[in-house]
Order: C-alpha cells, then sequence, then structure tokens
C-alpha cells in the first residue's frame, strides 16, 4: 500500500536503512579523543556479532551516543555501526554497545567491499540529534581477507588491536637550572603484551625535542635534552604499530631556573700626596676578574665619576677633593647585566686633603641698590564702553579693554606685589548717574620681562546686575570695592610685568543718555 504521509514514508526509509547497516555521516565536527575502546570478542569473523565497549562515560551535554568505523570501502566519514542512542549512554561509567549487524553487512552494503587492513572504530559522545560531537573513544581492529577480495569474503577475520598507556619520567628531579641536561624515558605499557618495537616522539608543548625508539624493556630513552627558562608541559606520544594502538602520556610539568647571578666583592683603596689640588688614585678591584659594568666612585652621597671594569680593575683620579676630612669615599660595582653579576660596594675608605702653603685674606664687598615699585598705564588712559540695549531689554551692556598697566618692579630683596583696581561712580553733569558696582572686570594673561618673575592674574570680578546709583552690590561684584588685577610673590617679583583686563557693564534702562565718566585707579604695593 502506497504511503500519502511525506514524513511516514521519509521515516520508514530511514529505519530501513540503519536495519540495513548502510548508513554514514556527514563530514564530522572535530572533537577530543579521551579514552580507549576494547572489542569483545578481541578476535572473529565476518559474522561476528561485536559489543565495543569505552574506557569511561559521555560528560555533560553529551545525551546520545553511537559507533563509526572508518577504513578501506567504507565512507571516508564513517560508517555507522551503533545509530545515535540512549541505550548504552551513560555520564557516571564505561558504556558497552552491541552492535546490531556483523562486518559482513557492512561490506556488503558498501559496494562488496573486501576487509582489508586497519579499520578505526570510535565510540562518539554526541547531542539527540548526532549533530554535534562532545568527546570520543576510539580503538583499531585489523581485518584480513584472502587475496584482498570480496570473493573470500567468508574466510575474514579480524583482530583487536590492544590498547598501551605511556607514561613519562625524567632523569632529574624540578626544578633545574638552565644549562642542565635531562633524560625523558617513556615507558610503553601493552597490558599482557609490552611492545618492543616502535617510536616515541617526546615534546615541549606543541614543540617536539626528538624521537626514540621502543627497546626489549617497552622503554624510549631521549638523552641529553637541554630545555629553555620557564614551567614546562612534557608529554611522550608512542605511534601505532601495526600490532599496538598509540597513547600519549599524561603531561610532567618541569621547571627550569635561570643561571643565578654571580656574586661579586669590591675593595677600594686611595692613594695620594693629600695636598690641595693635587691628585687622589682611586683604585678598584672587583672579583671575579670576568665581570662586566662599570664602577661608579662616591664621596658620600656625591658621585665623582665613573670608570669601565677592564679585567677587573677601574682606576680614578681627581683633584677636586675640597679641602679636609673625606671619611666616606667607597666604590659601587654596577653589572652591565644584573641576571649575569650582582652589584656590590666597597667599604668606606678616608683620605685627608690638607693646606702647606701660606694664606691671606682680602674683602670683597657689594652694593645693591634699593631699587623702586612703580606702576603706569600706556596708551591715553581713556576707556571707552559704548552700550547697548541687552536681548532681554532689562539693561543696558557694554564691553572694552583696559589700556595695559605695567609694573615694574627693581627693588633689592624681591619682596612681591599686588596691583588692584578701584572704579569711582560714574558722573554726567557734576552727579552720580551709573553705580561702580556695575561694572566687573576678567583679567588676562600678565605678560614677564624675565623667567625669574612669576606674575598670577587675579580673579574675575563679576558686575551687579544693572542696580541703582544709591543700591549697594551684592558680595565679591563690581569694581566700587577695590579689586585685585595681579600679584606676584616675594623671591619671583623683579622685572617689568605687563597686566589687562576686559570690563563689562551693565546699566539700568533708567539710565540718561549721553555720556558717563569714571575713574579707574590702579594701585602696587
Amino acid at each position: 500500500m502506497l504511503n500519502k504521509n511525506p514524513r511516514a514514508a521519509v521515516a520508514a526509509l530511514c529505519l530501513a536503512l540503519v536495519a540495513a547497516g548502510s548508513v554514514v555521516l556527514a563530514a564530522p565536527a572535530q572533537a577530543t579523543v579521551v579514552g580507549t575502546v576494547s572489542l569483545n570478542p578481541a578476535t572473529g569473523n565476518v559474522d561476528t556479532l561485536i559489543n565495543v565497549t569505552t574506557s569511561g562515560p559521555c560528560a555533560s551535554p553529551a545525551t546520545r551516543v553511537r559507533a563509526i568505523a572508518q577504513g578501506f570501502g567504507f565512507p571516508a566519514n564513517g560508517q555507522i555501526i551503533y545509530s545515535p542512542n540512549a541505550v548504552g549512554f551513560s555520564t557516571a561509567s564505561a558504556m558497552t554497545l552491541s552492535l546490531s549487524n556483523s562486518f559482513r553487512v557492512y561490506a556488503t552494503n558498501n559496494s562488496s567491499t573486501a576487509l582489508v587492513g586497519d579499520y578505526t572504530i570510535t565510540v562518539q559522545c554526541v547531542n539527540n540529534l548526532g549533530t554535534t560531537i562532545y568527546d570520543e573513544y576510539a580503538t583499531t581492529m585489523t581485518w584480513t581477507t584472502p587475496s584482498n577480495s570480496f570473493a573470500n569474503i567468508n574466510s575474514a577475520s579480524y583482530e583487536a588491536r590492544p590498547t598501551t598507556t605511556t607514561t613519562l619520567a625524567t632523569s632529574l628531579t624540578s626544578p633545574q637550572t638552565l644549562g642542565t641536561t635531562v633524560d625523558l624515558t617513556a615507558t610503553v605499557d601493552g597490558g599482557s603484551v609490552d611492545p618492543t618495537s616502535g617510536t616515541v616522539e617526546f615534546f615541549r608543548g606543541a614543540t617536539s625535542l626528538g624521537t626514540a625508539t621502543v627497546g626489549s624493556g617497552n622503554t624510549a630513552t631521549l638523552s641529553g635534552v637541554s630545555l629553555p627558562v620557564g614551567t614546562l608541559s612534557l608529554t611522550a606520544a608512542f605511534g601505532a604499530t601495526t600490532t599496538f594502538q598509540g597513547s600519549t602520556s599524561s603531561p610532567v610539568s618541569f621547571v627550569i631556573d635561570p643561571v643565578p647571578a654571580t656574586t661579586t666583592t669590591t675593595t677600594l683603596a686611595v692613594s695620594g700626596s693629600g695636598d690641595l689640588n693635587t691628585d687622589a688614585t682611586f683604585d678598584a678591584t672587583v672579583t671575579p676578574n670576568n665581570a662586566v659594568g662599570k664602577v661608579e666612585f662616591y664621596d658620600g652621597a656625591s658621585k665623582l665619576g665613573e670608570v669601565a671594569l677592564s679585567s677587573g680593575t677601574a682606576q680614578f683620579v681627581t683633584a677636586d677633593l675640597a679641602l679636609g676630612a673625606h671619611a666616606s669615599l667607597k666604590a659601587v660595582f654596577v653589572p652591565t647585566n644584573a641576571a649575569n653579576f650582582v652589584t656590590s660596594e666597597s667599604s668606606l675608605q678616608s683620605y685627608t686633603v690638607i693646606f702647606n702653603g701660606d694664606s691671606d685674606t682680602q674683602t670683597v664687598s657689594a652694593s645693591i641698590p634699593n631699587g623702586s615699585l612703580n606702576i603706569s598705564i600706556d596708551g591715553d588712559a581713556a576707556v571707552s564702553l559704548s552700550g547697548a540695549l541687552s536681548s532681554t531689554g532689562d539693561r543696558y551692556e557694554a564691553t572694552a579693554d583696559i589700556d595695559s598697566v605695567r609694573v615694574i618692579d627693581t627693588r633689592a630683596g624681591s619682596l612681591g606685589w599686588t596691583a588692584s583696581g578701584q572704579l569711582s561712580q560714574f558722573q554726567q553733569s557734576g552727579s552720580d548717574s551709573i553705580s561702580a558696582g556695575n561694572v566687573g572686570w576678567a583679567p588676562t594673561t600678565p605678560t614677564v620681562s624675565n623667567s625669574l618673575l612669576v606674575v598670577t592674574k587675579g580673579a574675575d570680578v563679576n558686575p551687579a546686575n544693572a542696580i541703582a546709583i544709591a543700591a549697594t552690590p551684592g558680595a565679591g561684584l563690581g569694581l566700587k570695592s577695590s579689586r585685585t588685577l595681579a600679584s606676584s610673590a616675594a623671591g619671583e617679583s623683579v622685572g617689568t610685568a605687563t597686566l589687562g583686563a576686559a570690563l563689562t557693564l551693565y546699566a539700568p534702562t533708567t539710565t540718561a543718555s549721553g555720556s558717563h565718566v569714571a575713574t579707574l585707579t590702579f594701585t602696587v604695593i
């Protein structure tokens, strides 16, 4: 009867293919081989129904287990020999899977291929759909078919290749010093029968250190291995042979320390007549004499000079030692490379400088003028503020820059100064007309005549908001009170400073038109 349900038809087809043993995989994702597989029975023929047992369980998030076979005549991506299934799956213990078909079925359904040579049996931990592989367990079985012909399939037989376990040992305990060579020995355990041939490759991380052949004692030794400084991960990998599966040892951590720096000793001898303005000779000796670096010579904390070390000695000569006793002379060896040699310093040595000649004295005097502190205004000393109604219409506003103010300080002692300014009330026709509190300023950065003169501009002063002539400005507002234009502290005030400021006026809308005049007085003290 024709099945009219497309989904049912597809499902039936898939089940039939599984039963026939012909399902193959798409290209599998890469996974980590975490253990081995044993076959039961270990030997048999094309009709033997095989159980496969892993050396451990699956890990989360796997939910199913399947098995594939890869080898001659089978698809490159693997022939499914156990479809993804919860039966046999475990996250707690080793898993045993019973293959439902014999290898006769797999050979027949793969174009009647002969079973020849090695076939890898891989048990995979997968998700529900089998589209993601998490971990794998693997082994190898070897098939023999007479004349390598499917016509002789009835006489084909297999043998499971035994698994191996490789362990790694080092001839020396960790840590060791750079330059020390180490022998690496791998032991390959094959179970009931150990391998006596094959090759072991030794690794430092992913870097190959070399190979050695497995001998009669199932060991392979790589001798005289030089290792770099650091904490190293060493492994040994036994390559698969025709009779044994390959295996890799667990990593062995091994530490190589750098060669410690060589300790040095420095001695100092100081010689000379001791007379003022004559040579004093400093002879430094550093052991061992192959030390590389320089010697620094000191009088207390003052460095006198330095000389490159040559064959363990360095000599420094000076005639500049001051008159009197020098009880803290020393030599300090400074290595070129601190990783090779340790710095050292000599014990303190004494040397006295004396004056044996005659002497006399002469008085030298200097006269410094008192100097003066002056302030002046450049230009015509007149500032014009042209007012205009503000955008809000509640006051008249005007701005202008004052003429430059020059402060000249020639006083001895650099005593410091402060320049300030104060504005009188504006007058028109002999009467007060605009409050001086309605004018503020923003001092500009001063210019100075020399690098020793340091001048700090005064703080900005905001104008009052168009107050009446008789009103009192708010605290800190306006130039009705004296305000600092700039200042210079004692010790840094001598020279000429040029000062400036931008004025701002807020006048009431009741202010009469015409000219209003005020006086801005500058004072320096």
